[in-house]
């Protein structure tokens, strides 16, 4: 049984797939709570769910339009996805959203079916998972810089929304400067400018 707090229809607001429609599944808990005061995901317990049951959710909200679902957080990885992984990516594309701390036994056997997203919070980055990630996601405050070392996907960064107008302009000005002097890539929370889900 998977542990699940909501499955939804929505755009992808970020990274690698910004503006597609997608299928969210939303995983319960974390290994890094309370690590993370800026956190802004609700991951707590709903309730749990069949791999059948998960997958035939996701193929009605779906329909025969939607071809990318997102499997986010919480943390993923702190549960056995390995079957509903394999039954998922039979027909839509998977991307996986990790804080990339944890790497489940059976990891490699993700590769080349699903897009792994790292988005390091406080924690070291295993460097299998650098070099399996399709790309990493830095959320960044007015000030921060990024670790890329090891990254050998795209690198996004993305001004953290702390709930205020002036310091939220900041880490946008901090966020458009590092991508232009680094070359990395922009990414904004599409949906919160939307107001969507």
């Amino acid at each position: 049984m998977i542990q699940l707090t909501e499955i939804f229809p929505s755009l992808q607001g970020e990274g690698l797939y910004t503006g597609h429609p997608a299928v969210f599944i939303r995983l319960a808990g974390c290994n890094m709570e309370p690590l993370c005061p800026f956190c802004d995901t609700d991951f707590k317990y709903r309730r749990q769910a069949s791999v059948e049951a998960i997958v035939e959710e996701v193929k009605q909200l779906a329909g025969d339009k939607v071809k990318l679902v997102v499997i986010t957080g919480g943390e993923p990885f702190a549960q056995d996805l390995r079957d509903l992984i394999y039954s998922l990516a039979k027909d839509l594309t998977v991307q996986i959203e990790t804080n990339g701390t944890i790497i489940p036994d059976h990891f490699a056997s993700y590769w080349g079916i699903v897009d792994i997203v790292i988005s390091p919070k406080a924690l070291p980055i295993d460097d299998i998972m650098k070099h399996r990630a399709a790309a990493v996601k830095f959320v960044v405050r007015e000030g921060m810089k990024p670790c890329t070392k090891g990254y050998t996907c795209p690198v996004y960064v993305q001004p953290m929304d702390e709930k205020d107008p002036i310091k939220n302009k900041a880490n946008r000005d901090w966020a458009v400067k590092l991508c232009l002097e680094h070359g990395y890539r922009l990414s904004l929370q599409v949906h919160k400018i939307l107001d969507i889900q």
